[in-house]
């Protein structure tokens, strides 16, 4: 069919209009603004509400008027919303080494675990556990920026220093126990008794 393969082209017409793609799709009903999606994929707010636009004309994106002005949502209705979804999903998630690269700088940091969104596992209370001898170093907050960027979604993090992770995964603790017990990981460091 010629109209589906130029539709095709139309939402795949750019690296920043496939990240808005792939923002909107892991989130089904949820409305945005661009303001929401323009630092989660490394853009302006003019720059990715001209995206939304165009994407809203062919009609896998839906544009919703609100108080705060228009918001966007993905059209899970649109006939290829399924499949562009399934092929985001498994083709944009970031690889281990790109998200070690996001850390490697960092002094201190002992572990990184990916889970949640970037380990395909919708159960997982959190999409990345960082374990660090130095919890406020403001790189940290960057590198989960970067992977942010590279994944194109928010992402759910916990950064803890080395003793209270310990501690936490001693006392069973049920974040800890949620993140390691279902499929993640391990980027940077090895963690005894995970099933990695």
């Amino acid at each position: 069919n010629a109209s589906m393969f130029v539709t095709i082209a139309k939402i795949f017409s750019s690296p920043l209009r496939t990240k808005i793609v792939k923002f909107l799709s892991a989130q089904p009903g949820v409305l945005v603004s661009a303001s929401d999606i323009a630092p989660i994929v490394g853009s302006s707010r003019p720059k990715v509400l001209a995206e939304l636009r165009s994407l809203s004309r062919i009609d896998i994106v839906l544009a919703r008027s609100s108080r705060t002005g228009t918001a966007y949502e993905w059209n899970t209705e649109h006939t290829l919303a399924p499949e562009i979804s399934t092929f985001l999903e498994e083709a944009t998630t970031p690889t281990d080494d790109e998200i070690a690269d996001a850390f490697k700088k960092i002094i201190g940091v002992t572990h990184v675990v990916a889970a949640g969104l970037l380990a395909d596992e919708s159960r997982s209370p959190l999409d990345l556990l960082i374990v660090t001898r130095r919890p406020k170093d403001q790189g940290l907050k960057i590198a989960v920026k970067k992977v942010e960027t590279l994944s194109a979604v928010p992402i759910r993090y916990a950064i803890m220093e080395l003793k209270e992770y310990e501690d936490r995964k001693q006392a069973y603790d049920r974040l800890i126990r949620d993140t390691l017990d279902f499929k993640h990981r391990v980027v940077v460091g090895r963690i005894l008794g995970s099933k990695a």
